[in-house]
């Protein structure tokens, strides 16, 4: 199989166990512009979780037809291997052997179609620094692609939101912020910050696309912002207006936004509250700024309903028995 397989551009597998199933040998083939000694070392790694073995050992040769033949032999000491089904090792070291660049045109030909999938591919592959590439799975690339579209018709940050694939645990969320021009991190941290988003590294780097204004990506992992990517993609949104609306200058930069994730509060509605406070301060000497913040921030639930009573209180276009139903609904909870 080998043999038939030179020549081929696409990753090949061969894979054969012994009756006992005590051994597996596996030979990957694949152009020898993409060996790389760090390739070598990731298909053992699986090979070795995979398959429960005690000892794997590998071979390289190089073929005649610019080939590359990766060959490994597993074996166990501790009884039988867990013998892989030959479909989804296949698949699996096919995702391990294959280039970013075709894993991202890939994710966006899934998520785009063929036609507008290979034109974002070309616009957009090239323009990925090495940096970005590193850090960055093809799939949440997508992403970066649909947030950078949007800036470039809108000139407005835009953001994106994830977990790093292969984090089960959940321990650090991914959070990008495309920008027009450069921004320091000491300027942009603060901001974050106020969100009550615990920020534990940053970077940024500059994606140039063909044919679209070049952008700058800050790249924040922060502390969880939910259980799950559902939860991530509720936020989103709302948690991106609210940054753009504190970059634009429309809202005060202060631990009051914290409500936009606490509360499920939307930077208008925390904007209110922020009005509301400030009347209550001019018109009491007792309470401090500082005192009352945390109040607020303490009890999110209560806020919500505070904005959500105002909102049914002002409802212009409700009917009076509706209103009064409504605000009392909202006095009981």
């Amino acid at each position: 199989e080998l043999v038939e397989s030179e020549g081929t551009r696409r990753v090949r597998i061969v894979q054969r166990g012994d009756r006992h199933g005590r051994s597996l040998y596996v030979a990957v083939l694949l152009p020898r512009e993409r060996y790389g000694e760090d390739l070598r070392a990731r298909i053992r790694a699986h090979l070795d979780r995979r398959t429960g073995a005690t000892y794997v050992d590998d071979r390289i040769s190089f073929l005649e037809e610019g080939a590359a033949a990766l060959h490994y032999f597993c074996t166990s000491s501790a009884g039988p291997l867990a013998l892989p089904d030959a479909g989804e090792l296949a698949r699996e070291i096919q995702d391990l052997s294959a280039r970013w660049e075709d894993l991202f045109e890939a994710a966006l030909v899934d998520r785009f179609g063929e036609s507008e999938g290979a034109l974002l591919a070309d616009r957009y592959t090239e323009g990925f620094p090495e940096l970005l590439r590193v850090a960055t799975h093809p799939a949440d690339a997508v992403r970066s692609v649909v947030a950078m579209e949007a800036l470039a018709a809108s000139g407005k940050p835009h953001f994106a939101l994830y977990f790093d694939p292969g984090d089960d645990v959940r321990e650090i969320t991914t959070l990008d912020l495309f920008l027009p021009a450069p921004m320091l991190l000491s300027d942009l941290l603060p901001v974050v910050d106020g969100f009550g988003i615990r920020v534990v590294d940053a970077q940024q780097a500059r994606i140039e696309p063909a044919g679209r204004p070049a952008a700058v990506v800050a790249t924040l992992r922060v502390l969880p912002l939910g259980a799950t990517q559902q939860d991530l993609d509720a936020n989103v949104e709302r948690l991106s207006a609210a940054i753009g609306a504190v970059l634009a200058g429309h809202v005060a930069s202060d631990p009051l936004n914290g409500l936009v994730l606490g509360a499920g509060l939307d930077w208008r509605e925390v904007d209110l509250v922020r009005a509301y406070l400030d009347y209550f301060l001019q018109i009491q000497g007792t309470l401090t700024r500082p005192y009352l913040l945390g109040v607020l921030l303490e009890n999110p639930l209560a806020v919500r309903l505070l904005v959500q009573l105002h909102a049914a209180r002002l409802a212009p276009r409700a009917e009076a028995a509706a209103r009064d139903a409504e605000e009392a609904r909202l006095r009981r909870a």
